[in-house]
């Protein structure tokens, strides 16, 4: 199946985002729409579910450098992990005081 797919940074690099985009957007929908501010469950509190999101692109890292064999695809996901990483942290932690 993955033979298919090239191994390329820039596929790894919109993979990894897509990843943290769609968990981060997936979030968002729970803390707005599903609870209030009151009755949100401690899971949803503000560093755990962005953790768990950095967990899934760092599964996807190893099972593309370990078992799929790419290795460009890999470090497009880890460069992407990294880079958005810093990003939320300087925008979201730094400059929105959350």
């Amino acid at each position: 199946m993955f033979r298919k797919v090239p191994d390329n940074f820039f596929l790894g690099m919109t993979l990894g985002t897509g990843v943290l985009f769609l968990g981060e957007r997936l979030i968002q929908y729970f803390r707005v729409h599903r609870y209030t501010e009151y009755n949100l469950p401690s899971i949803l509190h503000a560093p755990k579910p962005e953790l768990f999101i950095l967990l899934l692109n760092i599964i996807l890292f190893r099972f593309l450098l370990l078992k799929a064999r790419y290795e460009q695809t890999g470090k497009g996901v880890l460069f992407s992990t990294v880079a958005l990483v810093m990003v939320y942290y300087f925008v979201k932690l730094k400059w929105n005081g959350a």
